[in-house]
């Protein structure tokens, strides 16, 4: 009897997966905890260590044959509950392709890049019941793909739940030079509206940047949000001493800076919208303007409010300007130009 020998299929049952993580102490620092994941990670350098996996495989199948599919079932980790999937590899293409489903995620993001985390965010924790991605890993240093993310939630310190949605679509690019994440736009439940998230490093071109791009944001949720999730940032307290209320129909807000390690600093914060129905308080002063509706940008720290109707007690503004510095509007509170239909009635008899 002739013949050739195919071994397509090799299914893992039940493995574990044992990671290097680091965890909070009292202190409020963090410590090793059997060791740290890689600051230096590298998308090349992760798949030249699957690449020798790949050899050896091979390596034990028929020198005719051209891929195998590895599945898994029931992997367990510190970060999850439960991960099922495959991995596709072709000889022929030298490429790799895994398709998982992993379930019940919770882990501490500051495990992934401390210093970014740490010193701009105060978020504790990132959870997901369900996370679906296809991944191409190509022997070029490349790695690319699609993921869903069911029922995401981040956590403050706290414990406050700072983001919920119920399902995020999203794909990516990354070589050791370029990330780019794309998430389509999507339902938030808290802060309530909607919205897209686009993020991109080049570290030839030494551009980082992300961009959140809203609609029908609640501006209460968000000021409650910002201020929890963007420790010490000065621009978004001040912001929010400012701007009380209201609904923004449409704002674009993105961070923009050379290297990931400070692209969440105050000064690289830019925004563009609209506010409708808003509540504005004129810094330094005891006037509040209710029913705002307008346009409004912040650039190099300092917010400009574009106003054509608003109320200020019982005087009506038809039209206005309002700047103001947000790092230093404590010596300097604003500048502005306003047309008042004034209520002669407030004004005190002689």
């Amino acid at each position: 009897m002739k013949g050739k020998i195919n071994i397509d299929q090799i299914t893992i049952d039940h493995p574990q997966i044992k990671t290097q993580i680091k965890t909070r102490v009292s202190t409020g620092t963090l410590k090793e905890n059997q060791a740290a994941l890689p600051g230096d990670f590298s998308v090349s350098k992760f798949i030249s260590k699957l690449s020798p996996t790949l050899k050896k495989l091979f390596a034990l199948l028929p020198e005719h044959q051209r891929s195998v599919e590895l599945r898994f079932k029931n992997i367990i980790s510190q970060y999850f509950r439960r991960l099922d999937g495959s991995l596709y590899l072709s000889r022929k293409k030298k490429e790799i392709i895994l398709n998982a489903t992993i379930k019940n995620i919770a882990f501490n993001p500051s495990t992934l890049s401390d210093t970014t985390f740490e010193k701009y965010l105060d978020l504790e924790s990132i959870e997901l019941d369900q996370l679906k991605c296809i991944i191409k890993f190509s022997s070029e240093g490349k790695i690319n793909g699609y993921c869903n993310f069911i029922a995401p939630k981040l956590k403050s310190k706290s414990n406050h739940i700072l983001f919920d949605s119920n399902i995020i679509e999203s794909s990516f690019k990354l070589s050791d030079a370029f990330y780019q994440i794309d998430i389509k736009p999507f339902k938030l439940n808290y802060p309530e509206g909607l919205v897209a998230i686009y993020f991109k490093d080049n570290q030839i071109q030494e551009k980082t940047e992300i961009r959140f791009t809203g609609t029908n944001i609640h501006i209460d949720q968000a000021k409650e949000m910002s201020l929890l999730l963007f420790k010490d940032n000065e621009i978004t307290k001040n912001l929010f001493n400012i701007l009380h209320k209201g609904i923004a129909p449409k704002v674009n807000v993105s961070f923009q800076s050379k290297s990931l390690k400070d692209l969440f600093d105050e000064n690289h914060l830019t925004l563009m919208g609209n506010i409708k129905n808003g509540s504005v308080k004129i810094p330094e002063t005891n006037l509040i303007a209710s029913h705002v509706f307008g346009d409004a940008n912040i650039h190099n720290g300092v917010l400009n409010i574009n106003t054509n109707n608003a109320m200020i007690q019982s005087s009506k503004i038809e039209s206005g300007i309002l700047s103001i510095a947000l790092l230093n509007y404590v010596d300097f509170p604003f500048q502005g130009e306003f047309l008042l239909d004034v209520d002669l009635s407030m004004i005190p008899q002689a």
